[in-house]
């Protein structure tokens, strides 16, 4: 089973500048009738970048917890995929960062809420290969 995670940022982004972004870090977009997603592949480890935009503003609890501990005003959501080959989530946490880097004012849910330098530590942890 994969698992999907978002990036919260308080910029406003449009799909177009996502996808850019994908594309920026060699990425492609894939289109599946009206939807379309960014996918990254590198050796045998991919991820998919899907654009959610202001969706989130209907998950007020959220919302209210990323301001009130980041002070982070949501504006657009970007939900990540990892895939099931190995090093995926090394490639998620680098997509992770790049996007960190570029939008500072931003945040990631893997399992709690990550900043940057905890999305770093996330990327140095040791594989575990199965």
């Amino acid at each position: 089973m994969s698992c999907v995670f978002p990036i919260y940022t308080e910029e406003c982004l449009s799909k177009e500048n996502v996808f850019n972004f994908v594309k920026e870090l060699k990425g492609q977009i894939g289109q599946i009738g009206e939807f379309s997603q960014g996918v990254i592949t590198k050796d045998k480890a991919t991820i998919w970048i899907y654009y959610r935009g202001s969706d989130i503003k209907s998950e007020v609890s959220t919302i209210e917890q990323v301001k009130k501990l980041f002070d982070i005003d949501i504006n657009t959501e970007v939900a990540v995929e990892i895939g099931h080959g190995d090093y995926s989530e090394k490639l998620a946490a680098n997509f992770c960062i790049n996007f960190l880097e570029l939008y500072p004012k931003s945040i990631v849910r893997y399992g709690g809420f990550l900043r940057l330098n905890e999305v770093k530590k996330w990327y140095d942890a040791p594989i575990i290969e199965y």
